[in-house]
């Protein structure tokens, strides 16, 4: 698996450490403890300012979301084994003819791992959400007018006319749902700004960046230890995150990590800024990982710039995205 799947557990524990300032963890847990539950054996958030709240991880409020659903023995989509397998299902909704069975946790962040059930569903907002990265979609119906209809949705029964299916990863989702519940917009008038969607009227929906990801790794010491460097920049419909990362290799320490990054919402939103962090030898073993996600959020960006940096002995390893 890539890096950051592959070490998961090293990344909460760093999330942790590079979160904004502390604030007290109890209080932090109650406000998510009390909007999101595990209802029906999917993970419910009860309104949408909850999900964005738990996604934007200001004082890792994913990590403590991640630990009560663990708790509370949810089946977490991070707990279903792989199976790059590529059967296939017909069935029908505009460019999607076919849908591959198979399962790649690599296709999906961390975050989405640890709410999706293994149907691949959550709910937002009175909306059963499916996001299958696998097939490069997402699909949503309204539980609280079709509550009968969760298999079709877990299914893929397209000509259910209920369910709404967006194919483009930097989709406004979260924004649409909301719009709707809202009644301030219809499904039927969304498709239709997204057909016409040329700056992003109406609805806010432009031609986000696309997912790009830059792993670098040099060799130090004879070749007997390496240093790597990763920049990452993922759209999985209702995630959006830039993520930084170090790892290592038959070193004692914790490398730096240093670098900069800028950020643009294609909405709204925007962040700039540098950052050092001295190497150190805090993390326990066998923890080889540092990572930080500059951005995380239920958005898209325009501009995802970041530069990452570790050095050992002269030795640098630099990754780089959209700089």
């Amino acid at each position: 698996m890539k890096l950051l799947k592959i070490l998961a557990i090293p990344i909460f524990i760093v999330t942790v450490f590079f979160s904004c300032k502390k604030t007290d963890s109890n209080s932090d847990f109650s406000v998510a403890e009390s909007a999101v539950a595990i209802k029906k054996g999917v993970v419910t958030f009860n309104n949408t300012a909850s999900y964005l709240n738990v996604t934007a991880n200001k004082n890792a409020e994913q990590q403590k979301l991640a630990e009560k659903l663990r708790a509370d023995n949810f089946l977490a989509l991070a707990n279903k084994q792989p199976d790059l397998t590529a059967s296939s299902v017909a069935t029908t909704v505009s460019s999607i003819s076919t849908i591959n069975t198979a399962f790649n946790p690599d296709l999906y962040s961390t975050y989405l791992l640890s709410i999706l059930n293994q149907d691949k569903i959550c709910s937002i907002n009175g909306y059963w959400v499916k996001v299958d990265m696998d097939n490069i979609f997402c699909s949503a119906i309204d539980a609280t007018a079709y509550p009968s209809e969760y298999d079709d949705l877990k299914n893929n029964v397209f000509t259910n006319t209920h369910i709404m299916t967006f194919l483009n990863p930097n989709e406004p989702v979260i924004d649409v749902l909301d719009q709707i519940r809202n009644n301030t917009l219809t499904w039927q008038g969304y498709q239709t700004q997204l057909a016409n969607a040329k700056g992003g009227q109406g609805i806010c929906f432009k031609n986000g960046a696309q997912k790009r990801k830059d792993v670098v790794t040099k060799p130090i010491f004879n070749s007997t230890a390496t240093i790597t460097a990763s920049a990452e920049y993922g759209t999985y419909f209702l995630h959006f995150e830039l993520v930084g990362a170090i790892s290592y290799t038959n070193l004692t320490f914790t490398p730096p990590m240093y670098g900069k990054y800028h950020w643009e919402g294609v909405c709204k939103g925007f962040d700039s800024n540098t950052f050092n962090y001295p190497n150190n030898n805090i993390f326990p073993r066998p923890v080889i990982v540092t990572a930080r996600a500059f951005y995380s959020g239920g958005s898209a960006l325009r501009i995802p710039e970041l530069e990452v940096n570790t050095s050992v002995n002269g030795v640098v390893a630099k990754a780089s995205i959209y700089y």
